[in-house]
């Protein structure tokens, strides 16, 4: 077997997106194990979170446990400033159950989290003279890794 090479040049990610798993209507498998089709419901949406660009960060470590291997998921960002309008809409997802909707350079789209197991947020805050703003981690704790989304 030859594992061939990655044509592209290594994706950078472009947007972060999240929902409430409970906003989701159906999330089932795709063309194989590796890509879910994810649908929400009419009041359901998909909300943006803007990072300091080349701040973001996600990683997935697979981890051996009794049961099996599990996967330690983490998208790490920067989020600039902070008022109270930005509070407010971290307050409405954070320690809730989400589903994360990556967009890499390449036009790809990463999803971690499920309707069974959502990823959480937490938000650390800073100010100083050389940086306010927060940084924000969202982390799962899955039984598979993460998956493709189409894009649609």
């Amino acid at each position: 077997m030859t594992i061939q090479k990655n044509s592209s040049l290594i994706p950078i990610i472009c947007s972060i997106w999240v929902t409430l798993c409970t906003d989701v209507s159906i999330m089932v498998n795709g063309t194989d194990r590796f890509h879910k089709l994810i649908r929400l419901k009419n009041s359901g949406s998909w909300r943006q979170i803007y990072f300091t660009p080349s701040t973001a960060e996600f990683i997935e470590k697979p981890k051996q446990d009794d049961p099996g291997i599990g996967y330690e998921q983490s998208l790490k960002f920067n989020f600039p400033g902070e008022d109270s309008g930005n509070n407010l809409e971290f307050d409405e997802i954070q320690d809730r159950p989400l589903i994360v909707l990556i967009r890499y350079s390449d036009e790809k789209l990463k999803l971690f989290g499920s309707t069974d197991n959502g990823a959480r947020l937490i938000r650390n805050s800073q100010t100083s003279n050389k940086l306010s703003g927060s940084e924000i981690i969202i982390t799962c704790n899955a039984t598979e890794p993460s998956w493709w989304a189409p894009a649609d």
